[in-house]
């Protein structure tokens, strides 16, 4: 297994707890604070202050040793920022506050061909401590649920002294809330309600095009061998299929598991969705190449894991794709609306070869 796939499982196994169905974006709690701080207070560029929930996107920024107070303040605009995800840079890319990025992980490819320093490990599962250092953030990003060594995050916040604030969106309405506290943050909340109502224009999109369907196709996703992994109930992949009217046949259990060959030949999928790194010849043989969806040539390739398994706002293109796949007679790409920033790279700009 390579860097890459080890990353995307990484990434993926991350992404638990989905609660399915098209949200309509609005203000709720999005879970526990994990005993830190979930209320930031940030300074505008007017010298206004701007108060962070943070809460609304399961995130948090961690506590310090020595803080009692219930609100983190920043006293300046927030300026310099390293980000330690892809769906946390394309996000800050997104929202055109990329200016405010110092720093990177090395997975990070939207946008491309950046020169800004690396601030992990060469694996890129370790935080530089020295490189933070060196790069002297106001605030340092990353995902959830343990991805980075705790005690790295700590010397971050205890021996540096420089904030860490952890993003962990698990379905599609906490993206669009951290959408919405990086505006905050960044002083972009007209470009986050920009991207807010685009995300909620095409998920309804999605819905008009699809509400005259009278039977749902069933899909097995393989995303991994050996063994056939894929993705079950409660996962951010399972919560697309739902969106795309489509049935996950491996959603009788929970979480990233490895289904049963039995499972699959019993169910005869009519979709089979191969990820980037499972190679067509794993759908050739049993138990795939017995069910209606290699009879009717209806296996298909992810295109680009970022877009699927990036808990951030480009996840529209990989559900309208996976519908155009589905339903071409219902919808196809050219049907999702204008990206409504402009940008140098738009969200799709990888996306022209696979459609």
């Amino acid at each position: 297994m390579n860097k890459v796939q080890k990353y995307l499982i990484a990434i993926i196994v991350a992404a638990l707890m989905i609660t399915s169905g098209i949200y309509v974006y609005s203000l709720e709690s999005g879970g526990s604070s994990h005993g830190n701080i979930v209320l930031v207070s940030v300074a505008n560029p007017n010298g206004t202050m701007q108060t962070v929930n943070l809460n609304y996107s399961n995130s948090y920024m961690i506590r310090p040793d020595n803080f009692t107070g219930n609100t983190y303040t920043f006293t300046e605009p927030i300026t310099k920022i390293v980000s330690l995800a892809p769906s946390l840079t394309s996000t800050l890319y997104g929202l055109g506050a990329f200016n405010k990025v110092a720093g990177l992980d090395p997975f990070s490819t939207y946008p491309p061909n950046s020169t800004l320093p690396i601030a992990t490990s060469n694996s890129g599962y370790d935080i530089s401590l020295e490189e933070i250092a060196n790069i002297s953030p106001q605030l340092v990003i990353a995902p959830g649920l343990g991805y980075y060594p705790a005690n790295e995050e700590n010397a971050i916040v205890n021996t540096l002294h420089i904030p860490f604030l952890v993003m962990n969106p698990e379905n599609i309405q906490q993206i669009e809330n951290q959408t919405l506290e990086f505006g905050q943050l960044t002083g972009t909340m007209s470009n986050a309600s920009l991207i807010i109502h685009w995300m909620q224009d095409n998920l309804h999109i999605f819905a008009d095009h699809l509400s005259n369907l009278t039977s749902e196709r069933s899909i097995f996703y393989y995303l991994s061998t050996p063994g056939y992994w894929t993705a079950g109930n409660d996962t951010f992949i399972n919560q697309f299929f739902t969106i795309a009217h489509l049935h996950n046949i491996a959603a009788n259990a929970s979480g990233y598991y490895v289904d049963s060959g039995e499972n699959i030949t019993a169910a005869q999928p009519q979709i089979i969705l191969l990820d980037q790194y499972v190679n067509y010849s794993n759908a050739e043989v049993e138990p795939f190449n017995s069910t209606p969806a290699f009879k009717n040539d209806r296996v298909y390739t992810i295109f680009n894991d970022n877009f699927f398994n990036e808990p951030d706002f480009r996840v529209i293109y990989a559900i309208g794709w996976l519908i155009s796949k589905a339903y071409p007679g219902n919808y196809n790409m050219s049907d999702i609306s204008q990206f409504p920033i402009n940008l140098q790279y738009p969200p799709n700009y990888d996306l022209y070869d696979a459609v």
